[in-house]
């Protein structure tokens, strides 16, 4: 039985020591299904957008013309308003950095430049009046060839979701506007005026988005922008046949931008 006894000893002596050494075996903890927040949220990224952008007012209205045309082809009665309702796809890329004010505060600023297919189109048919005024056809377009913006953002990362950094955004806003206004007598010979123009505006952008991040270095992001570039104006003339006479159309340039878009953090 000796045997036996020392054949035991020996199997209890050797799971005994892989059981020390399993014990000393490092166990890798599980990976929780939570993605971690990136701490800080500080840093530069860059990303890209693509959006919809639109104006809700009706931008384009004949709102001067000069005392001596107002009996040749319009009279005083007449009010010309031209539902542009100018609308259109917007796309471009943004850059940026943030600095972690607080744990949960975060501050920043952006920069962004797009593109834009954002444009209205009017005609308006205006009656004439025997004997006083003759009828009349007014067009009136108006475009956002380009825009982009630079902002201050202020934004709160402490929601329950810490992955989702809630901001508000504000400042400076340029662009390039394109109007165009003419007024066509019936028969054309009593009057054809037109007049376009094309200039850089500058003014302000403020709005409000969500920021989510899903990863260390990707980000997607929903934001609106209301940007306004001031109203501009157009003035047309007929210099052949109404020399110093002229018609001035005013325009608004006050956007709505709904956007969404991906961020990298560099």
């Amino acid at each position: 039985m000796r045997w036996v006894t020392l054949a035991a000893a020996s199997l209890l002596f050797a799971a005994t020591s892989g059981i020390a050494r399993a014990a000393d075996i490092p166990v890798k903890p599980a990976r929780s299904a939570v993605l971690a927040v990136p701490t800080p949220w500080s840093g530069f990224y860059v990303g890209g957008n693509i959006g919809y952008g639109w104006i809700n007012d009706d931008s384009g209205a004949l709102d001067t013309f000069s005392p001596s045309f107002r009996n040749a082809v319009t009279n005083n009665s007449v009010t010309l308003n031209h539902r542009l309702r100018p609308e259109g796809v917007v796309g471009g890329g943004q850059i940026g950095y943030n600095w972690s004010a607080t744990p949960n505060w975060i501050v920043g600023v952006e920069a962004d430049f797009q593109g834009s297919d954002l444009r209205g189109f009017s005609t308006v048919n205006q009656p004439g009046t025997p004997g006083v005024a003759t009828p009349a056809l007014n067009t009136a377009s108006q475009k956002l060839s380009w825009f982009g913006t630079v902002r201050g953002r202020v934004g709160y990362a402490g929601l329950p979701s810490t992955n989702t950094l809630l901001y508000v955004t504000g400042g400076l806003a340029f662009g390039r506007v394109e109007t165009s206004a003419g007024l066509t007598a019936v028969p054309s010979t009593s009057g054809i005026f037109f007049g376009a123009d094309r200039e850089t505006r500058t003014g302000f952008a403020v709005g409000a988005g969500a920021e989510h991040a899903f990863s260390e270095k990707w980000r997607a992001k929903l934001e609106y922008l209301y940007m306004d570039l001031r109203s501009t104006s157009v003035r047309s003339l007929d210099p052949v046949q109404f020399p110093g006479s002229f018609l001035d159309y005013g325009f608004d340039n006050r956007y709505h931008i709904l956007r969404a878009g991906v961020n990298y953090a560099l």
